[in-house]
């Protein structure tokens, strides 16, 4: 059995860590079974689970997959931003690895923007940027979209005068990578309506407790137990456990 888990909200809980009878219950999970943990974050945010054998970890947000101590993922050519440099509709490029933001033409701090506190300005990305974010003013979407054609965009967020946009050669979200890994009948669980565009890929759909009611009126079971109560784990044990009596 494959299972794909939500990170945030549904297998940590709200002070965004797992437990040590959390952890022991996943490890165990992982060693009988294809256990992937998808988050739209960073994957320092999961570095408590690396040290679980087998366990797949991935983030949208860089575009990549932590696993058995390695990270897989499709370099990105660094090429593609030379024409952004110049670009008065661009205000910051910056790419992810690990615990450190790699900027490029920083013009202004942009907290929000930063999911890491470890900033370095460069004037190449390493290799180990698989994606890219790039803050552009809205008078300029047209001008990226066109300039990438060829690449996958995704806007992150927006508001009247501004777009975040994450670009790659492959689709990242949720649900493109649960296409990519799955091979065989899986659970699926997540606390966000949103969530539910990779759950409804999966044979066994199921909603947290805690989560949202719009989510929970489209899937097929329910956790007994909340995200602060390892709801998750709790489930698909118990789950497994009916299936081979």
């Amino acid at each position: 059995m494959e299972i794909y888990l939500d990170l945030e909200n549904t297998l940590f809980n709200d002070n965004k860590t797992l437990d040590s009878q959390g952890a022991s219950l996943l490890k165990k999970l992982a060693e009988d079974n294809r256990v992937v943990i998808l988050t739209t974050g960073v994957l320092k945010n999961a570095k408590c689970l690396f040290s679980i054998p087998n366990l797949e970890i991935v983030s949208t947000l860089e575009n990549k997959v932590y696993q058995n101590n390695m990270y897989q993922f499709l370099p990105l050519n660094s090429d593609i931003v030379k024409d952004l440099l110049d670009s008065s509709y661009v205000y910051t490029i910056y790419g992810v690895h690990e615990d450190t933001v790699y900027i490029m033409k920083y013009q202004e701090r942009m907290k929000s923007f930063y999911p890491c506190s470890r900033i370095q300005i460069c004037s190449s990305f390493p290799s180990t940027i698989s994606s890219i974010i790039v803050a552009v003013w809205n008078e300029g979407l047209n001008w990226i979209i066109k300039l990438f054609k060829d690449y996958k965009i995704i806007t992150l967020a927006s508001d009247s005068k501004k777009t975040l946009l994450l670009i790659s050669r492959t689709v990242s979200t949720k649900e493109a990578w649960l296409l990519k890994l799955k091979k065989s009948p899986a659970i699926a669980i997540g606390d966000s309506f949103t969530d539910y565009d990779f759950i409804k890929h999966c044979e066994i759909q199921v909603a947290m407790k805690n989560g949202e009611d719009e989510l929970k009126a489209v899937c097929q079971f329910q956790t007994e137990k909340s995200n602060q109560n390892n709801g998750a784990l709790d489930f698909i044990l118990n789950y497994l456990k009916h299936q081979q009596a």
